[in-house]
């Protein structure tokens, strides 16, 4: 084993070639044949694609929490990247999200994104104002149509329906199970308890 000070990097390592560590080495033969090592790239994918997209999903599951922190510590660095290759690969880019937003997956997407930037989501907030006064007059959760108790799960429902314009404030929102709101769907109902009792 011959050892050597890496013309690049300066450190003593292991001797690879032409004076060079491996790492160096090949480095520097990367940018130099860029286009040949992204063909051969493409060619292993192609070959070995089913393998590949395991590996990538097991990868992702085994480093979600450090992609995580990752990419919060780095927004702006991914941000500008993002900006960069989008500008590069405009049209290519343009061309994909319109075959896209065609498939199904691509409606609903854009579908929930037109809703909320129409009308914005349920903050926090409110829905701890909600729970709040509910427990004040009811004493406990329930259905505000069936009477059904809610112990964990429920539905917060908007009484005019966000397709019909309806907003996500305080006064248009009630507390639902997960059968009566699906069997109220799209249409316009106030079941709150306080509406019943001035009714």
């Amino acid at each position: 084993m011959r050892i050597i000070i890496c013309e690049i990097c300066g450190e003593n390592k292991k001797h690879h070639a032409h004076n060079l560590c491996k790492r160096c080495y090949l480095k520097k033969r990367r940018a130099e044949h860029s286009e040949l090592f992204k063909k051969y790239r493409r060619n292993q994918y192609e070959k070995n694609c089913e393998q590949e997209k395991a590996y990538q999903r097991q990868y992702h599951f085994l480093n979600s929490e450090y992609r995580k922190r990752y990419r919060k510590k780095n927004s702006n660095k991914i941000k500008e990247q993002k900006q960069k290759y989008y500008q590069k690969n405009r049209e290519k880019r343009i061309k994909y999200n319109y075959g896209w937003n065609k498939t199904l997956s691509g409606l609903v997407c854009f579908k929930k994104a037109a809703i909320k930037r129409k009308t914005g989501i349920i903050v926090s907030d409110i829905k701890r104002v909600i729970l709040d006064n509910f427990l004040k007059y009811a004493g406990q959760n329930h259905c505000e149509k069936c009477g059904k108790s809610l112990a964990i799960e429920f539905h917060i429902d908007h009484i005019i329906p966000i397709s019909k314009n309806g907003k996500s404030n305080y006064n248009n929102l009630q507390i639902l199970c997960a059968n009566c709101n699906s069997i109220k769907g799209t249409t316009i109902a106030d079941y709150r308890y306080i509406a019943r009792l001035n009714a």
